[in-house]
């Protein structure tokens, strides 16, 4: 998986999760996207590192370099 498909199902996970607060659990949205997150978070923490869409994340964040891009906007 590349980045676009990476960021394309963070996306659709983020959506469906918001799609089942609207529709069933009703709760804010200044609690719902942390709880989403947590759950998200869960998520791939519960998949072994066997599987190829951990193995692409963990490369894609190793490429990331937090310095550079927080401190220097690039």
């Amino acid at each position: 998986m590349n980045l676009f498909e990476i960021l394309a199902a963070l996306l659709g996970l983020t959506a469906v999760l918001g799609w089942l607060n609207h529709c069933f659990i009703r709760l804010p949205n200044t609690i719902r996207l942390p709880t989403s997150a947590l759950i998200l978070s869960l998520m791939l923490t519960a998949l072994s590192e066997d599987n190829i869409f951990t193995q692409d994340l963990i490369r894609l964040l190793d490429d990331v370099h937090c310095e550079e891009t927080l401190l220097h906007g690039s």
